[in-house]
């Protein structure tokens, strides 16, 4: 599912409305902005690999989630990235 407006999916996720976001190649305006946003309502933001995200990557895919879906929806991630 996806939004006219990441910075809602990220809002989403803050509120506890879904579990989390994965989000690919996305632009730096909509990225930090949800990231913090997460963050500050107690999610946790990490790439494809399961590391925090830092804002140091190449590319500006990431998973944004409750940390208690986080194992879940990386398993689903890294098993869709294997086909």
């Amino acid at each position: 599912m996806r939004f006219w407006a990441p910075s809602l999916n990220w809002a989403l996720v803050a509120e506890g409305k879904i579990d989390g976001i994965v989000i690919f190649d996305n632009e730096a305006e909509d990225l930090y902005p949800g990231i913090l946003l997460v963050q500050e309502a107690g999610g946790v933001v990490c790439d494809f690999d399961g590391k925090n995200f830092d804002g140091e990557a190449r590319r500006t895919s990431v998973i944004g989630c409750h940390p208690d879906s986080r194992d879940s929806i990386l398993a689903l991630v890294q098993s869709g990235l294997r086909i």
